[in-house]
Parts: structure tokens; C-alpha cells; sequence
């Protein structure tokens, strides 16, 4: 996709209810095509919608168990932004 535009809408009380209807969403105009690139905070909600809705569970390679969660695409790009206070003196 060519543009930063992105169309969906989600309305709920937390990021953890509404990342994976909006990533659905976007999917939705796009569906050939891997994530957008995104940033998020350390919650995490948006990453998890990712991969609940782009992830591929790779494949049984013969050796251990079998992989049953999905993993990202190798070109996904996803900052994860992560604050930490200092005190000053």
C-alpha cells in the first residue's frame, strides 16, 4: 500500500478490545498485503492483534513439537515504544 491513510474505526473501553477489530479492519482493504507498519505502547494489544490476524504458524520442521502459535512475518515492521521515568535529584 502506497499511502499512510488507514481506514477503520474501533470504539471500545481498552486497546486490548479494539486492536483486533481494528486490524481486521484494515486487512480488509488491503487483504493481499502484510501489516502496516505500526508503533505502539508496552501493552502490547496492537502487536498480539497482528499476529492474531497476520501471523502464520510456521511449519513442523520433524524435530520436537509441533509450532502452534503464530509468528511475524520477517519484513513486519512494529516499534514498540517503552517510557521509563527517571527521578531527578
Amino acid at each position: 500500500m502506497d499511502t499512510r491513510l488507514r481506514i477503520g474505526r474501533a470504539i471500545g473501553k481498552t486497546e486490548e478490545e479494539i486492536a483486533p477489530e481494528l486490524m481486521k479492519q484494515v486487512k480488509m482493504h488491503v487483504p493481499d498485503e502484510d501489516p502496516p507498519a505500526m508503533s505502539s505502547d508496552v501493552k502490547g494489544a496492537y502487536r498480539e492483534a497482528m499476529l492474531e490476524t497476520w501471523g502464520k504458524v510456521p511449519e513442523y520442521s520433524g524435530r520436537g513439537a509441533p509450532p502452534k502459535l503464530p509468528k511475524p512475518g520477517k519484513d513486519w515492521q512494529f516499534l514498540q515504544v517503552i517510557k521509563k521515568r527517571r527521578e531527578e535529584s
